[in-house]
């Protein structure tokens, strides 16, 4: 981790010696909820019209639950992607800010660089032996990723694509695997991956993205001991630009 953080800082500053840059922000609001991801959607496009600047990415993310213990079969059950209450709302959602700076020259290629941080709610039943068990789960994840465009500055439409890794720290777990986040909860690496478009035509804000982990995210414990289990995350962004 520490040898990112040094990485990201190196890069950043050279980046930011460069005459043709511009400061790249974006807030990241991730649900699996439809109604959560409509509201989410409505607020993201006025304030991106307010300031006239793309500040939120909205996207509806569906997470597919990996998971195995010896001996036994389990399955992971999600909430109600159309559930009102709160817990529905939230139940698969990650929210977060992308800060770093993005080349700006008149050629069909451009790239930038970005650190990031995001919070990561995971809420699902486990269903084990005829019993359905409650798992909440909450990340922090620390991390930073590159953006390579492909397409003219005043392109209608261009193609970004973006490569990105997530430090993910344990902060809260209120489950049947364990008493607390630290005695359930590995820490460990994610990749995250998506093609969106950009420039100024009707496609604007739409992509597809992927979050993939790489390690397992339960630790060896006395109450499931050999539990494996890693969450994969797939969606499609689509963010409002009122301007189109």
């Amino acid at each position: 981790m520490k040898k990112l953080i040094i990485l990201l800082v190196v890069v950043i500053s050279s980046v930011m010696s460069s005459t043709a840059q511009v400061f790249y922000h974006r807030i990241d609001v991730t649900t699996g909820n439809l109604y959560s991801f409509v509201a989410s959607n409505l607020i993201s496009a006025g304030l991106n019209y307010i300031s006239q600047d793309r500040l939120l990415d909205t996207s509806f993310g569906y997470t597919v639950y990996d998971s195995s213990y010896p001996g036994a079969t389990i399955k992971m059950k999600d909430y109600s992607r159309t559930g009102i209450t709160m817990r529905d709302l939230i139940a698969d959602s990650s929210y977060g800010v992308k800060l770093g700076y993005q080349s700006f020259y008149p050629g069909v290629f451009n790239w930038g660089i970005y650190g990031s941080a995001h919070y990561k709610i995971n809420r699902f039943k486990m269903e084990y032996s005829d019993l359905l068990m409650p798992q909440n789960i909450h990340r922090l994840q620390l991390g930073g990723g590159i953006l390579l465009s492909f397409g003219s500055i005043d392109s209608a439409a261009k193609a970004v694509i973006e490569a990105g890794i997530r430090y993910n720290l344990p902060v809260r777990y209120k489950g049947s695997w364990g008493v607390d986040a630290g005695s359930v909860l590995e820490k460990g690496i994610t990749n995250h991956y998506s093609i969106r478009f950009g420039g100024f035509g009707v496609l604007q804000g739409v992509g597809l993205f992927a979050e993939i982990p790489l390690y397992n995210l339960v630790k060896s414990n006395a109450i499931f001991p050999g539990l494996k289990f890693k969450p994969y995350t797939f969606g499609i962004t689509y963010t409002i630009m009122p301007w189109n």
